[in-house]
């Protein structure tokens, strides 16, 4: 490379994707879909659980976000 006696490279990385909770993997349009499912037509978080892991999904609900949990 000019100018770089060592022939040193630079490293370009992709931007870090934009996550709504933080250390979560679920990425937007997923929590959009669970609220959606959840307040929109009313399907408890249990049985969204149910239908995704009909899909070989594992969404568990002990992993959904504290926000849509049960206050107790």
């Amino acid at each position: 490379m000019e100018g770089d006696p060592h022939g040193a490279r630079e490293v370009h990385l992709p931007p870090a994707r934009f996550l709504l909770i933080a250390r979560g993997r679920a990425g937007p349009s997923l929590l959009a879909m669970i609220l959606y499912a959840k307040f929109g037509e009313h399907q408890p978080l249990n049985r969204q659980s149910e239908s995704y892991a009909r899909e070989c999904i594992d969404l568990d609900v002990s992993t959904r976000p504290r926000q849509l949990q049960p206050h107790s």
